[in-house]
């Protein structure tokens, strides 16, 4: 894990990796990218950021919308990850 904000750098130091190996990411023309959960069959990327707002989790008086927080901590990732390559996500 590294911390900071710049996810391109993370991504590519990780794609490195993965040549140097040899490796390559499985892929498939009706799939798209393939891993071993199903639920990131297509652009086959979970990106995702740990952040601590610790206002965010405060409750609001009689208890917000979806109120219940764990800690101040939140994982945060991106939803769709089926369908179209990553490149065209933007």
């Amino acid at each position: 894990m590294e911390k900071g904000s710049n996810m391109k750098r993370v991504f590519e130091r990780f794609y490195r990796g993965l040549k140097e190996k040899g490796w390559e990411f499985m892929w498939s023309e009706r799939l798209g990218y393939i891993l071993t959960c199903p639920s990131n069959l297509g652009t086959g990327l979970r990106a995702g950021v740990h952040v601590n707002l610790p206002h965010l989790s405060k409750k609001r008086g009689m208890g917000g919308v979806d109120s219940a927080a764990v800690g101040t901590t939140f994982d945060i990732s991106n939803l769709a990850r089926l369908g179209p390559a990553g490149s065209e996500c933007d």
